[in-house]
């Protein structure tokens, strides 16, 4: 079995960790192969380096100086993994037993780029699957995850992973650029890496035996940001994705015409988040441009 390197972004996540990372610990007694395990730490304060020097001294720690989210945390991780396999997860998720073995014998085909645990929020999520897709609709983009007809017992293609929970190649990952950083601090960037994955001939897969569970509500963004403002970051670097994919995704004339009526109807009909997140990606773009230039 190839070697893995657990890369885990955090921000002020000790209780998380500490809650966390004896599954991980043991997935990593259980695999075959070479392990490791970097957390990096993302500018918090709540003496997560020091509670890993106590409790585990042989996970290794990159510690930022400033918080700017989740994509530059990941990039700036990558480039100290050691092994050709990364397992990108999240300081909220608890690992079942098997799950690491089960997605990296995905790997034994040359062009998989990433394959996408299963993730249980609700006890509901262990009976069933959801298979992410995407497609172009009236000028716009659509994801989103659809409940599969009948539970399945094998991978299977999907269109984009999720950064909870995904083994990822660590030579593709840096071909492809990294993640994109105007996407921080947090959205769309793992999204943004499928699409640009899967124009580049490479395969994104589900595994429905892969199991992990995700405690969404120890999330970071949640913890971080106001209902209010995550829903903004959101709803902006939407309109950033679309911006940078539009011309490619060929709904470039579509959605001249479609989103001045849909931010009309927005407004009208008391959306708080869809206007001002367009008009902060278009701020985005704007600042981007000018420093370019």
């Amino acid at each position: 079995m190839q070697a893995i390197s657990i890369l885990i972004p955090s921000y002020n996540g000790r209780a998380l960790l500490e809650a966390n990372l004896p599954f991980l610990v043991s997935e990593c007694g259980r695999y075959p192969g070479e392990t490791e395990i970097i957390v990096v730490e993302d500018g918090g304060n709540d003496g997560t380096p020091e509670f890993l020097a106590a409790a585990w001294p042989k996970i290794s720690l990159v510690k930022k100086i400033g918080n700017d989210g989740f994509a530059r945390s990941v990039n700036l991780g990558m480039m100290h993994c050691r092994h050709p396999l990364v397992f990108l997860v999240n300081n909220d998720v608890e690992l079942v037993p098997g799950a690491l073995g089960l997605l990296a014998g995905c790997f034994d085909r040359d062009d998989v780029f990433a394959v996408q645990a299963k993730m249980i929020t609700v006890p509901e999520d262990e009976e069933l699957d959801y298979l992410s897709v995407t497609f172009t609709k009236f000028g716009f983009f659509v994801y989103r995850r659809e409940k599969s007809a009948k539970p399945l017992d094998s991978p299977v293609e999907a269109d984009f992973f999720s950064g909870g929970a995904a083994l990822l190649s660590r030579k593709k990952f840096l071909e492809l650029g990294l993640f994109d950083e105007r996407f921080s601090p947090v959205y769309f960037e793992d999204l943004d890496l499928s699409l640009r994955a899967k124009w580049n001939g490479w395969k994104i897969l589900y595994h429905p035996a892969a199991k992990v569970y995700h405690r969404h509500l120890g999330s970071t963004v949640r913890a971080k940001y106001s209902r209010f403002r995550w829903k903004l970051i959101h709803k902006r670097n939407y309109f950033l994705f679309l911006f940078k994919h539009a011309a490619r995704l060929g709904i470039v004339p579509a959605c001249f015409f479609t989103i001045p009526l849909y931010i009309i109807y927005k407004a009208l009909t008391g959306d708080v988040f869809f206007v001002p997140g367009f008009l902060a990606a278009v701020w985005s773009t704007i600042r981007m441009t000018r420093k370019k230039s």
